[in-house]
């Protein structure tokens, strides 16, 4: 199965994808008893492709300030 989704970003991004298979891994990975609500799907997620929207030949970050810790957090 192929999609395609157009994006149209208007600053520097990354994207990540995540991926659900709908057919079990079996008989390559079996699980311990037989049936569909213990079986094994694949599953995929890529690290994050960053893109360069503005063409500076970087990637500014959307969030460039420092995140601050919350002090006494208990």
């Amino acid at each position: 199965m192929e999609e395609e989704i157009i994006l149209k970003l208007k600053q520097d991004s990354y994207i990540a994808v995540e991926v659900f298979g709908e057919n079990s891994l079996y008989p390559v990975l079996q699980a311990a008893n037989r049936g569909l609500r213990n079986a094994t799907f694949p599953y995929a997620l890529t690290n994050p492709v960053f893109v360069d929207v503005d063409g500076n030949g970087r990637f500014d970050a959307p969030l460039p300030k420092r995140i601050e810790s919350c002090p006494d957090i208990r």
